[in-house]
């Protein structure tokens, strides 16, 4: 019998402009986590223009010339590169600890290696959580000035090398509510408070993971925590605009006056809940993501957290790549998903804009 993911027909929204894609022409770049050399040629056929490339310290140092090959090769196809710098550690229960002056050697080596093949850096990861970025139990202003110290110093490193390169501020999606002022912060107040403790002319940006609530349930339009207020728990694609506004009032704005910079660096929708296989569900999500991303004027950049599934997230329940994979440590894909076919036809059409029609939808 014929799944019924194969009878879904993916179609663009209004017509096709002739070969052009529209979202490079609005500006919101079509982005992914892309697995590896091996399927970059996948990644060229979805018609992704932009790369997230993690580079961990311990990776780093122990295999840079292997990272600086990968790159140069995604470089040498075009693909715009986003590399996020992240310093490993081994304090229990972090993923990943702040970087301190004590790594700027690190940073200064990735920089000077790189050179003008990166368009954006990101400094460290989800920095409003310590899950993500260790620093020891501290309040939320001394936390805010001790990342703003090195993030100061990585800036000052990146531009005095690429001069046009983008440095970006990640978060994951907690807004107001999701605070203890220990470990865990506020993404509006760090906001507030690192807009005061920068340089009002240096030029940084936001990095924002929109993902829906919980992580595991690919619908995010009945998500209770995203409400359309600047008083809300979260921020995701249910409510985008409420950062989007934020980032419109004067304390955030940049020196010139223009609204700052923004990437949506990694989201994802998963294409298992509870056990179950839920491929139309994760099409769909992703769909209407796209559509409310491609439709705010400060979204630069839209990035996929996943080429292929990732065997860790497996575990855990959590399916979130445009292909299955065969489950060994190399996460080899092996079938396609239906949401690929949505993804490829991402900004195709002459509004950018993308549909998902058929049965059940």
């Amino acid at each position: 019998m014929i799944k019924k993911i194969a009878a879904i027909i993916i179609c663009v929204s209004l017509c096709i402009c002739s070969g052009t894609t529209v979202w490079a022409a609005q500006g919101m770049s079509k982005g992914l986590l892309v697995q590896g050399y091996d399927t970059l040629d996948d990644a060229k056929e979805l018609g992704v223009q932009e790369i997230l490339f993690n580079i961990t310290s311990n990776n780093w140092n122990n295999n840079k010339a292997a990272n600086v090959w990968l790159l140069d090769q995604m470089a040498e196809r075009g693909f715009k590169l986003t590399v996020v710098i992240l310093k490993n550690t081994t304090v229990a229960g972090a993923n990943y600890e702040m970087l301190s002056a004590n790594d700027m050697s690190y940073v200064n080596d990735i920089v000077n290696t790189l050179g003008n093949k990166v368009s954006r850096y990101v400094i460290g990861n989800e920095i409003n959580s310590q899950i993500w970025n260790y620093a020891g139990n501290l309040d939320c202003i001394t936390y805010c000035q001790k990342y703003a110290d090195i993030f100061s110093q990585c800036y000052n490193t990146i531009k005095a090398v690429n001069s046009s390169a983008e440095v970006y501020i990640p978060f994951n999606y907690g807004w107001y509510n999701e605070s203890n002022n220990a470990d865990t912060y506020s993404g509006r107040e760090m906001l507030q408070r690192l807009s005061g403790m920068l340089p009002k002319e240096m030029d940084w940006g936001i990095a924002w993971h929109p993902y829906p609530d919980p992580i595991g349930d690919p619908t995010f339009s009945d998500d209770a925590l995203a409400t359309d207020d600047t008083y809300s728990n979260i921020v995701n694609f249910k409510n985008l605009h409420v950062l989007t506004d934020y980032m419109q009032t004067p304390e955030l704005l940049k020196a010139d006056g223009t609204v700052r910079n923004l990437i949506l660096s990694e989201q994802g929708f998963s294409s298992r809940l509870n056990g179950v296989t839920v491929e139309e569900q994760q099409a769909k999500a992703f769909a209407e993501s796209w559509n409310i991303a491609i439709a705010n004027p400060y979204v630069k950049s839209y990035i996929l957290s996943r080429q292929v599934d990732a065997v860790a997230e497996l575990k855990q329940g959590y399916a979130f790549g445009l292909w299955n994979c065969d489950g060994s440590a190399l996460e080899k894909p092996t079938t396609k998903k239906a949401i690929w076919e949505v993804y490829k036809n991402a900004g195709t059409g002459n509004t950018g804009t993308v549909s998902l029609t058929g049965p059940g939808n």
